[in-house]
């Protein structure tokens, strides 16, 4: 650093090295501080996901109340029966609430137009086991069938299927296991029929706990 006298002011003036540097330490301490800034963006947004997924447990709980306690049907083909977005989403009636906010909104879509349809599917999928007609039966479950209702899954972390948000995926029938995504930090999000939501730790994990029953899928 040189100093030199201009009239009655002194100038400072930096030495090329000096300035390199500085550049040089600026740079270091923002590769430290990035991966810190990136980690609690991502921890911002599962906790969105957790309320978005909370939401969708309230609609969840009002769908079983109006419909004399029958839990949330899924079919896209079968007659008498549609997609099950369409029986929850109505009770939220937002749309952003119903897309988790990792998701990718160039592969987020709906059965209709917009938002007329009543549905949205942007990353949340449903366990079939439980939900989809053609695995039980033909008709809904009751809820009083499900007898472990805080460790049955019904709605988790879906990944995508031919380029879109999938609308949900059976386990231990169909053996849909890629579909369970880990975009958050690795670890899905998952809702439970007794409308707590928790995330596992890992989606080998929770493949693990689902093959051994420490979650269920299914009554």
């Amino acid at each position: 650093m040189q100093t030199r006298n201009s009239g009655r002011h002194r100038v400072i003036q930096f030495t090329l090295i000096e300035l390199l540097v500085v550049i040089a330490i600026i740079a270091i301490l923002a590769s430290l501080l990035l991966p810190s800034l990136q980690q609690a963006k991502a921890r911002a947004k599962s906790v969105l996901c957790v309320g978005n997924l909370k939401q969708h447990g309230y609609a969840v709980a009002m769908y079983l109340q109006e419909y004399d306690e029958y839990v949330v049907p899924h079919s896209p083909t079968d007659p008498g029966y549609h997609r099950w977005v369409k029986s929850l989403h109505p009770y939220i009636g937002v749309r952003e609430t119903c897309i988790c906010p990792t998701a990718d909104p160039t592969k987020v879509w709906t059965d209709g137009t917009l938002w007329t349809f009543g549905g949205v599917f942007g990353g949340y999928g449903i366990a079939y086991d439980l939900c989809h007609v053609q695995l039980s039966g033909m008709k809904p479950r009751k809820l009083k069938s499900i007898t472990q209702p805080d460790k049955t899954m019904i709605l988790f972390d879906i990944d995508l299927a031919a380029g879109m948000y999938s609308e949900g995926s059976g386990f231990l029938t169909w053996g849909g296991w890629d579909r369970i995504s880990y975009r958050h930090m690795a670890r899905p999000i998952l809702l439970y029929v007794d409308s707590h939501v928790a995330g596992h730790s890992s989606r080998t994990k929770l493949i693990a706990d689902i093959q051994g029953g420490a979650v269920l899928v299914k009554p």
